[in-house]
């Protein structure tokens, strides 16, 4: 888990920083949305999820509350773009095979300031981000953001995958999530590294079923990597994770997902925020936090993709939760590189590059700036279930109640009963 850090080592990295909380949410224009879906992964018809129990759900109502003021001398570009929190269940046209994981329904959305109309954009992973800029923001001048959403956790666990019939040749290796999830290898997740590969065979590779595989990788990395918070948002990859064997919440998933990859196993790193960090927590309706850019608890984790099951989220921190998802994780973005708007000075145009998929709010600027941010989750409802490790907690003090008052009843009775005797003398 990262706490996020405003850096000063440049204008793009300063901003991009800051709109990584600051644009924790899309915007738009209430009255428009002009929707420019890129590509790839939309299924509509076999949803391919099963063998799942929702075990816990809270609902969240999410507000987000952002400005920007130009402070420089004469007029600045600012170009925004910042992702939404999309929905992740069976039925969601953009993320298919996906468990429901997070429902999310957008109520308001408001820009003042914008020069030209917001639009909304969805990349080649079907993240959506939405668009806005201002070519000539005077000195002074102010653009802001409000945006509100009901979002609904899910703790979604799974009954027992290794008896499951399932092997590696049941993957269809046609399916797009191969392309952009599997087979590829880049500089983050290196697959074809002779080290990394010979790794993931010793780690998993004389099992068949891929739960066993993923349970074995989980395991591997949980223990070989030691936490270090002190590493800033840089991504150092997952060879440089498996060399190094320290790292942070994104070290953990950039060397779990590269050993399931070389398994053939799809699997990608889900990108957002942890609404507390214990993972144990359970929230009160009526309870709210409130977070500004130096407190939000920046977290990345990751999600494997087994056929007829789904993508299966998992904490590679915690083998416990091989295949739990929790309640108390907010997804803003999956999948591996994102692009990010910046003003290419000596070509006088705001160009784009690839970035880290941690950077989750991009922007480009060419003038000085203040800003102010807020986000405030307040718990809406919940519905929890107990669990088999509450109800045998429930019985045994039961249990120990029932023996203590059962004891006290008959040393009473018995002290009453010398008393009486005694007296009888």
């Amino acid at each position: 888990m990262k706490k996020i850090k405003l850096k000063h080592s440049g204008a793009s990295l300063l901003l991009s920083l800051v709109v990584i909380s600051a644009f924790l949410i899309p915007s738009i224009q209430v009255n428009k949305i002009n929707i420019v879906n890129k590509h790839y992964l939309v299924k509509n018809s076999d949803l391919g999820v099963s063998n799942y129990t929702i075990t816990q759900s809270v609902i969240y109502r999410v507000e987000v509350n952002f400005s920007i003021t130009q402070t420089g001398v004469g007029t600045g570009q600012y170009y925004m773009k910042h992702p939404r929190f999309d929905d992740l269940e069976p039925t969601s046209p953009t993320s298919p095979y996906s468990g429901p994981f997070q429902e999310s329904e957008l109520i308001y959305s408001k820009i003042t300031g914008s020069e030209f109309p917001s639009y909304t954009f969805r990349d080649e992973y079907n993240n959506t981000f939405d668009v806005f800029n201002h070519s000539a923001l005077a000195r002074h001048d102010t653009i802001q953001f409000t945006q509100i959403y009901n979002i609904t956790l899910n703790e979604v666990s799974y009954g027992d995958l290794s008896n499951l019939p399932i092997t590696m040749s049941d993957y269809d290796q046609s399916d797009p999530i191969f392309k952009y999830f599997c087979n590829e290898s880049d500089p983050i997740y290196p697959r074809d590294n002779p080290t990394l590969i010979a790794r993931s065979n010793a780690v998993a590779g004389s099992f068949t079923n891929p739960y066993d595989k993923a349970k074995a990788i989980i395991e591997y990395v949980s223990s070989h990597i030691t936490y270090n918070d002190e590493l800033g948002t840089e991504e150092k990859g997952a060879l440089w994770a498996e060399v190094q064997g320290t790292g942070d919440c994104s070290e953990y998933s950039t060397l779990m997902i590269t050993l399931l990859r070389i398994q053939g196993i799809p699997a990608r790193k889900a990108g957002g925020f942890m609404i507390v960090p214990n993972m144990q927590y359970i929230p009160n309706i009526g309870q709210s936090w409130t977070y500004n850019f130096g407190n939000l608890l920046g977290h990345a984790w990751v999600e494997y993709y087994i056929p007829s099951i789904g993508w299966i989220q998992c904490e590679p921190q915690n083998p416990s939760y091989i295949k739990k998802s929790s309640y108390l994780r907010l997804t803003q973005t999956l999948g591996a590189w994102f692009s990010f708007p910046y003003y290419n000075y000596s070509l006088g145009s705001v160009q784009e590059y690839n970035i880290s998929e941690y950077n989750m709010l991009f922007t480009a600027y060419t003038n000085d700036l203040s800003y102010d941010y807020e986000i405030k989750i307040t718990v809406i409802d919940t519905n929890f279930i107990l669990g088999p490790d509450w109800i045998s907690i429930i019985i045994w003090v039961s249990i120990i109640g029932t023996v203590v008052v059962v004891s006290i009843t008959i040393i009473r009775a018995i002290v009453v009963k010398k008393r009486r005797n005694k007296n009888a003398w």
